[in-house]
């Protein structure tokens, strides 16, 4: 039988500072990507703000593998390079799953909360809705730091332009 959810209008707020750091540091990502991509395509700032307004973060991360893929001379740089955009890509579903899903709790449980999203097509019939606690949050956002620290480090060893 399904679990039937109750949608409060507040939620407590540990939950909103994760979800808000997640947010941040989720665009700053997009940035350091765009900005990352547009230097090892020989763009400079303004042309690369225009090659990229709009685009969203999937986008990104196509445009930062293929560019691994085709124009990152160094094997290691573009290995790097590789491998932040798969990171993202990876990421990328959990952190849509927080911003966008709507939180719940059955009614007899209000302090449980469940985030409530839709995975899989067949799911728009019975979302998923697994019980996530601020410490879920924090273990994205433990991974969301760390991929950070790798962009950065990147910039580093590809002696790109500070962003």
């Amino acid at each position: 039988m399904p679990i039937i959810l109750v949608h409060p209008d507040e939620l407590p707020k540990s939950y909103y500072t994760a979800i808000g750091e997640i947010t941040y540091k989720w665009a700053l990502i997009e940035f350091l990507l765009h900005d990352m991509s547009s230097n090892f395509l020989g763009l400079d700032k303004k042309t690369g703000r225009v090659a990229f307004f709009k685009t969203n973060a999937k986008e990104k991360i196509t445009v930062l593998k293929t560019t691994a893929h085709g124009w990152i001379k160094d094997q290691k740089i573009a290995k790097d390079a590789a491998n932040i955009a798969k990171a993202a890509h990876d990421l990328s579903d959990e952190r849509n799953y927080v911003i966008h899903g709507v939180w719940g709790h059955e009614a007899t449980k209000p302090k449980s909360l469940r985030l409530m999203y839709v995975k899989e097509y067949k799911q728009r019939i019975m979302p998923f809705a697994p019980r996530t606690k601020v410490s879920d949050l924090r273990k994205l956002l433990s991974r969301i730091d760390s991929l950070i620290k790798e962009i950065r480090q990147l910039y580093v060893d590809a002696a790109l332009p500070a962003p």
